[in-house]
């Protein structure tokens, strides 16, 4: 036992530093020849790689591999001599006269005993990561040649242009062959997949779905060739020979992530498919993961910079592909974006972190839209025309070179003929958002004109914000905007407040700040369920005072509920009413199942609640609902700043209400169908000035 326990301790420390320790920097690896078969019942890969090497300065008499320790090592080749080596742990040390550019060949053999966070090796699929079945090294891959041994019946999916495929007794070999420079190999994957493809312009769009899924193919297809399209035609060709959309199981890179990309291949999950939720399902995430083709596997990026030039470009990106394709999404908004809420919420408890540094980003989804801003932000500073030609020269310019915000900056700088120093480091290297308020609004009536005066500030100004923003003013007509400067002027002065002013004919109903939601700033958002998309800490309190089979139903649900979210990267705990603590009720998120009369926190806490129910139904604009119906609402916590709680109430003992992140306050549901749903009114009064 405490063998095992020491290989699984050590393969632990092995994927650690795989993803995140320094490899040896002396040489790179600039090539794979690799065959692999796969011994699908014993969970064994048997792999023969030829390895290509480039030393980046003086030629030594050693180097030194990081392999995976669970891979046994049977012979290295160099010149077609057998070479000695050393092993301790994951680290192999070998010594020969090596030239400049050299090969090795490494026959070895691993044992996927057990699932990791990114390979699985069973009777029915493989998933296999680079980073565990390859040596480690510094990676500038400029031609890869994968061929793969799979159980006839099989697909396998790898990086590339699939170049053969031969059946042989009770096995099918795949070959795939890429020649374009790629800095990550990402995943070979297999399996038994329903399999559709189409030939579009010069490259394969094919889709590798679960069988129960394969509707989705032809849907996914038409949107990969108009994606690719758009993407294509406003930043470079795309320089693949195909793209493959493969379905995996959600356990794939952790709980938080719904999709990944590496060249020529995008892994989707499965819940991908399967949700109801508007905002993650799979045909919304694409646009996204198809701009990974680009950004960075086209334009390379130093991990310091993924916040902003790669997830946060490649959400952008999928808003600029709404707006070139006049394809509406649900990802096609920022001021809308279900993330706005916690993202603010971060920032004002101190949480936020800077853009530009080194982070797994798939615990910081806020990340993702703040990064986003920062591109909303530059293209409203330097122009819409001049931004769309940064982001193409950037393409084009940056291809296969290893880029950082600094060459973003500099040539934004250049082709906008704009000093943008302060702006990047204002977003990407500093925390926080501005505070920006609207005051001293009067209007005055001149003649035949009426005069709207009054003047915008930045308040708590100690971090020196600098921004424009516009003021839009509300008449019958429309809105009139106008724009103004906060900060830094010209002349290195700093202004916090600005005067603004308007004549119009028609009388002013109202002054709006930002009225398109084009500045990230702080502002009073709704609670909606849609908030619950950012995973957190939470507890869920489960009613008992109506007996054990209530409480059994109750907990069910709860149950149902929670495991769903457990999936997106949620620690929740389920506890009884009677022994919630004040504490407990402090937690980020706090879920209340049951009605006043079943659950003795929804009793004391239904006043905080905008709709109390009545028995088994409750009276929104005067109709009644009741039946097998339940309604779920969800308020700002008011135990905890910047928390929630959502109390969740089955109306009769046949309602059964699915938990989802409605963009929505409140949701009477039948089932999981909506029969009807609203958001709180809530006026910001720093933002908006009604004028009477």
């Amino acid at each position: 036992m405490f063998d095992k326990v020491v290989k699984q301790f050590y393969y632990l420390v092995f994927l650690f530093y795989s993803m995140n320790a320094q490899v040896p920097d002396n040489y790179e690896i600039v090539g794979h020849k690799a065959f692999i078969k796969l011994y699908p019942k014993e969970s064994v890969i048997f792999i023969s790689d030829t390895i290509s090497f480039r030393f980046k300065g003086k030629v030594p008499s050693e180097i030194s591999l990081i392999l995976n320790p669970s891979c046994k090592v049977e012979t290295i080749f160099y010149d077609e001599q057998l070479l000695k080596y050393q092993r301790d742990r994951e680290v192999l040390k070998i010594s020969a006269s090596f030239k400049n550019n050299f090969e090795l060949v490494l026959n070895y053999t691993g044992k996927l005993a057990r699932r990791t966070e990114f390979s699985e090796l069973t009777e029915n699929s493989v998933l296999l990561h680079e980073n565990e079945i390859f040596p480690l090294g510094t990676k500038s891959y400029e031609f890869v040649r994968f061929t793969v041994q799979a159980p006839n019946g099989w697909s396998v999916i790898a990086i590339g242009e699939s170049i053969n495929q031969s059946t042989e007794n009770d096995s099918t070999t795949f070959t795939y062959q890429n020649d374009q420079l790629v800095q990550t190999l990402g995943w070979v994957c297999g399996g038994n997949f329903s399999v559709r493809s189409k030939i579009s312009n010069r490259y394969t769009l094919s889709t590798y779905l679960f069988h129960e899924d394969s509707t989705f193919s032809d849907r996914i297809i038409s949107q990969l060739e108009k994606t690719i399209s758009t993407y294509s035609e406003h930043f470079s060709p795309y320089r693949f020979s195909k793209l493959a959309i493969v379905e995996v199981e959600d356990w794939v890179a952790g709980r938080a992530v719904l999709a990944a990309a590496f060249p020529s291949v995008i892994l989707v999950k499965k819940q991908a498919f399967q949700t109801e939720d508007s905002f993650n399902n799979v045909n919304t995430i694409l646009p996204h993961e198809v701009a990974h083709q680009w950004w960075p596997l086209t334009v390379f990026l130093s991990e310091a910079d993924n916040a902003l030039l790669s997830e946060g470009l490649c959400e952008y990106s999928s808003i600029l592909f709404s707006e070139w394709s006049s394809e509406k999404l649900a990802r096609d908004s920022l001021k809308n974006s279900p993330l706005l809420r916690s993202l603010i919420s971060r920032s004002a408890k101190g949480k936020d972190l800077p853009l530009r540094r080194k982070a797994d980003l798939r615990s910081m989804p806020t990340h993702y839209l703040k990064a986003a801003y920062v591109h909303n932000m530059l293209r409203l500073i330097i122009g819409d025309s001049v931004y769309k030609l940064v982001l193409k020269e950037f393409a084009m310019q940056r291809a296969l070179l290893v880029s950082n915000s600094e060459d973003f900056q500099k040539l934004a700088e250049k082709i906008s003929r704009t000093n943008l120093d302060w702006f990047f480091k204002q977003w990407s290297e500093q925390t926080g958002i501005p505070k920006i308020k609207i005051y001293g609004v009067k209007t005055t009536i001149r003649d035949e004109y009426w005069l709207t005066e009054g003047r915008v500030r930045l308040v708590a100004y100690e971090k020196r914000f600098t921004t424009p923003v516009e003021v839009g003013l509300k008449t019958e007509e429309g809105v009139l905007k106008k724009t103004f400067w906060l900060g830094f002027d010209s002349l290195n002065v700093y202004r916090n407040e600005v005067p603004f002013s308007f004549t119009t004919q028609f009388k002013p109903k109202q002054i709006i700040l930002d009225p398109d939601g084009n500045i990230l700033k702080h502002q009073k958002l709704p609670a909606k369920f849609s908030d619950l998309r950012d995973p957190a800490d939470g507890v869920i309190i489960i009613g008992t005072t109506a007996g054990n089979a209530k409480y059994a139903k109750l907990l069910e649900l709860a149950k149902r509920d929670s495991s769903e979210m457990d999936k997106a990267g949620w620690y929740l705990k389920i506890i009884s009413d009677t022994s919630a603590t004040l504490g407990d009720l402090q937690n980020e998120r706090v879920f209340v199942y049951g009605n006043i009369t079943e659950n003795i926190v929804a009793d004391k806490n239904a006043p905080k609640f905008p709709m109390q129910p009545t028995g088994n139904s409750i009276t929104i604009e005067s109709k009644t609902y009741s039946d097998s119906l339940a309604i779920i609402q969800i308020i700002d916590n008011p135990y905890l700043s910047s928390g929630l709680m959502c109390w969740i109430v089955p109306l009769t003992d046949t309602a059964s209400p699915h938990l989802m992140p409605y963009d929505a306050s409140y949701v009477i549901l039948n089932q999981k169908e909506i029969v009807t749903k609203g958001i709180w009114e809530m006026k910001d009064d720093d933002l908006v000035v009604d004028i009477k």
